[in-house]
């Protein structure tokens, strides 16, 4: 598959779950991103972090006031361009998230803000488990959520490593 029908792919697996975006919990999410990413392969893609996933927890305004989101960014990131070096090569971001309402044991969280990468698919499990330890995916997993997406852009990713040594994994969460 091309990085364009991944986010196609991610929706038809969710709907042969029965599930639908309005009634996924914090686990149901990261179980369908995680699926989504061992069971399909991306074509034209990096060799090497070519394709990954990076998980957070924010907090956010997509226009509808501040929430919590917890998300799974699924990153397919292209070759660099052979006519020359540029720092930043094209990508493509597949975001599912939910969002939750703030409260005040969210601005009680150290840190309130994280992120989680996973550029291996044979790490998926640890992956998980780190993400299910985390204070962040305990709180939200109690809360019912307020909204959730899914949507698939363009964007660039650092042309090394996924980790840029200025900003981190910021580039690849909003």
């Amino acid at each position: 598959m091309r990085p364009e029908e991944a986010e196609k792919s991610l929706r038809q697996l969710l709907k042969s779950s029965g599930k639908t975006l309005k009634t996924l919990s914090a686990e149901d999410l990261l179980q369908f991103a995680t699926a989504s990413w061992l069971e399909t392969t991306v074509e034209g893609v990096r060799s090497e972090n070519g394709d990954g996933l990076v998980a957070y927890f924010e907090l956010m305004d997509r226009g509808r006031g501040t929430v919590y989101e917890f998300g799974v960014n699924r990153i397919m990131s292209l070759p660099p361009e052979k006519d020359g070096f540029s720092a930043w090569v094209p990508a493509f971001k597949l975001r599912i998230s939910v969002a939750f309402k703030t409260s005040l044991q969210v601005f009680q969280l150290s840190p309130v803000v994280s992120s989680f990468a996973c550029w291996d698919k044979q790490k998926t499990k640890g992956f998980i488990e780190e993400i299910r330890a985390s204070q962040q995916f305990k709180l939200v997993s109690t809360y019912t959520q307020h909204s959730s997406g899914i949507s698939c852009a363009e964007c660039s990713a650092p042309w090394g490593a996924p980790v840029h040594p200025s900003q981190g994994l910021t580039w690849a969460i909003s």
